[in-house]
């Protein structure tokens, strides 16, 4: 669910055409600022960061309550205000009136205010490596000097002070194992079943904040793990390091916080930025949080479908010159316009990770319907289609022109894709077609059916078909395991000629050019379209039950 945002109608926020325009912008839990390079999406979380206030609300919410103060109740009660002086019973319905429309106002007002929410910066220049032996932050002091000593309307004065870059691992740790606050100290403990969890195993981790011979400016981090040797934090690899620099102020934080971070992906391999944003949803239900960060990874777009509460914003430059002006998008995370400003290939990003080819349009919509089916009988997350995997449709015998190494005029398999399921009908494993089709691709599935139709669970084509028009005493020869694997003339034939037999029809099978029944007993065009619809529309009924075929 996404909320809305207002800023200050000042500098640098006027810079932005949308804000100008509207005033505030939408925002969610999770919160991705693409671009390209200079295109206003790193001043544009600063900015954020470092205002004095912005809050949160429903304007049109806020704006109808003060409406019906100032206009509404005045103007209903104008014609009675003689009667009121008199009328002690009036008086008090009018000051009850008043009075729950001005707390539906503060109402409405505190629910979005985010003015008070804490906000803690992680800006690109971090690291867990002191650059010297004592305790200045010379991140924090770099980042403060290059982007917050500016004094304006819009910056906070103490902008300087959430600012974490991990070279205050050592005090904060220190600072939360000492507390005398229960919660601080079991925040640290969170923080290492965490890393514990995601990158050890499930081996205990303890973090410890060690200082060598009584020499307190010197203090270092170990981590121990398991049984294995202390190990000092700055030895971990570099992406272990970026990711605990992040995750450590977000596990910290106790009350709703609002986190604004650099380029979280930086020496993070796919994996881990996997971990990263499963941290971000768990923290964000737990906590409250709110996230916006920077990105050029095309991984962590990717992930984007596998999570909710994630706003994508597109930004770009649309004005050069001495005050330039910027806009930016909300957008979904396989907008192809993120290719191009992140200068990626859709080889490497957009891609689904396997496709299943069909024969055509029914086969997809019912296939669709029984992966939905299995899911939920066994309980898994749902598959999606275009996002864990997509639909080829490759019309029945041109799957021929396909092979393996696109011998003759033939089309290379797998030059177009990986990780491909052929389902075909059972009569192509009567055919020619099937050696050339199982050595084509990864995987192959042949029907033990005619077609997809046959497959059609016998309570859903009984009531089907009950909708065309049949009766309840004509579909009782309708059995599934007979039109499954149904045959005349020791052929597979399809649902079409088994309908037409058993319903002592002339309507359902496909017809030759001489107006005899098809040999491959397909249903007619129309009625396999309609068929389709009307069984899928069935099947995705939530209190319609079906057996799986």
């Amino acid at each position: 669910m996404t909320q809305k945002m207002v800023l200050p109608p000042t500098e640098p926020f006027l810079l932005f055409e949308n804000l100008k325009k509207e005033g505030f912008f939408e925002f969610s839990g999770i919160n991705i600022l693409v671009g390209a390079n200079n295109c206003g999406k790193s001043w544009f979380m600063r900015m954020l960061y470092g205002s004095k206030t912005f809050c949160d609300s429903n304007i049109s919410q806020i704006n109808s309550t003060i409406s019906s103060i100032s206009k509404e109740r005045p103007q209903q009660n104008i014609s009675r205000n003689l009667s009121l002086m008199f009328n002690s019973s009036e008086i008090d319905d009018n000051i009850l009136g008043y009075s729950e429309a001005w707390g539906k106002l503060k109402n409405n007002k505190s629910q979005g205010h985010m003015c008070s929410h804490k906000k803690i910066y992680i800006p690109i220049l971090r690291g867990l490596r002191q650059l010297g032996q004592g305790q200045e932050d010379f991140y924090k002091m770099r980042t403060v000097s290059d982007y917050f000593s500016k004094k304006d309307k819009v910056s906070n004065d103490d902008a300087g002070s959430n600012i974490f870059t991990g070279l205050t691992l050592y005090e904060e740790l220190v600072r939360h194992l000492l507390s005398s606050i229960p919660a601080d100290r079991e925040a640290v403990r969170d923080f290492e079943t965490y890393l514990s969890v995601n990158f050890f195993d499930k081996r205990k981790v303890t973090i410890i904040p060690y200082v060598p011979n009584g020499k307190t400016l010197s203090g270092k981090v170990f981590l121990k793990i398991g049984n294995d040797k202390d190990l000092e934090i700055s030895n971990l690899g570099d992406g272990l390091q970026t990711l605990i620099t992040i995750a450590f102020p977000i596990y910290m934080a106790q009350e709703a916080t609002i986190f604004c971070i650099e380029e979280p992906e930086l020496c993070m391999h796919p994996m881990m930025q996997r971990a990263f944003m499963e941290m971000l949803q768990e923290r964000r239900r737990e906590r409250g949080h709110t996230f916006f960060f920077t990105t050029h990874s095309n991984h962590l777009l990717d992930l984007t479908f596998d999570y909710n509460e994630i706003s994508v914003m597109l930004f770009k430059k649309t004005s050069e010159g001495e005050i330039p002006s910027f806009n930016f998008d909300q957008v979904d995370a396989d907008d192809f316009r993120i290719l191009n400003d992140l200068g990626a290939t859709s080889s490497s990003i957009f891609r689904t990770n396997a496709t299943i080819w069909v024969e055509g349009h029914t086969d997809r919509r019912y296939l669709q319907c029984y992966m939905n089916k299995y899911c939920d009988v066994k309980g898994l997350p749902l598959v999606i289609e275009d996002r864990h995997f997509s639909f080829f449709e490759y019309q029945g015998g041109n799957i021929a022109h396909w092979s393996e190494e696109g011998e003759g005029n033939k089309i290379r398999a797998n030059r177009i894709v990986q990780n491909s399921l052929v389902i075909a009908d059972g009569d192509t494993k009567e055919s020619s077609k099937e050696d050339a089709i199982r050595s084509s691709f990864d995987h192959t599935y042949f029907l033990d059916c005619k077609e997809i139709e046959n497959m059609i669970p016998e309570e859903v084509l009984k009531k089907v078909l009950e909708a065309f028009g049949h009766n309840l005493d004509e579909l009782k020869e309708v059995c599934f395991d007979q039109y499954y694997q149904y045959k005349s003339h020791t052929k597979y034939r399809g649902l079409g000629w088994y309908l037409d037999e058993k319903l002592q029809s002339d309507k359902y099978c496909n017809k030759s050019p001489s107006g005899k029944k098809s040999p491959a007993g397909s249903l007619k065009g129309d009625y396999k379209r309609k068929l389709c619809l009307k069984a899928v529309e069935l099947m995705n009924q939530s209190d319609f039950d079906f057996a799986l075929p």
